[in-house]
């Protein structure tokens, strides 16, 4: 053969390899037989385990309260600027009266006794000032 003919040609690899790679071959030709299973078991994801109704409870109350001071920080920026405040001033009022309304519904959410916390926070009266709003 020419210089240009084996130039152009990719040479061939050699049947011999290292060991390791011969161990990896045959791995390989056995998984795709089938044959092959891996040494290790992967570990499962664990079962929940059931969580305790005050603690479901007390992290319902913490993103409750958490939507509520994110509504008072935007009540707080719009009613900042004078222009919205005159355009929409019961509109930004509402900001205020959501966050009074989460804040209670968080209360209760976190009370061991939801009847005594409902009668102590007079939602009744936050429902009548919402109506009184809307009018």
């Amino acid at each position: 053969m020419s210089s240009h003919a084996e130039a152009g040609r990719i040479p061939a690899v050699p049947d011999v390899g290292s060991d390791e790679q011969r161990r990896v071959d045959a791995i390989v030709a056995e998984a795709k037989r089938g044959i092959w299973k891996p040494q290790y078991q992967p570990v499962g994801a664990a079962p929940l385990l059931p969580m305790c109704p005050m603690l479901v409870d007390r992290r319902l109350s913490e993103e409750i309260q958490y939507v509520q001071r994110l509504l008072e920080m935007m009540g707080d920026q719009l009613s900042g600027d004078p222009v919205i405040l005159q355009r929409h001033s019961r509109t930004v009022q509402g900001f205020d009266l959501m966050s009074q309304i989460l804040g209670h519904i968080a209360k209760v959410v976190s009370a061991e006794d939801k009847h005594t916390a409902i009668d102590g926070i007079g939602m009744h009266e936050l429902r009548a000032r919402l109506k009184r709003q809307a009018l």
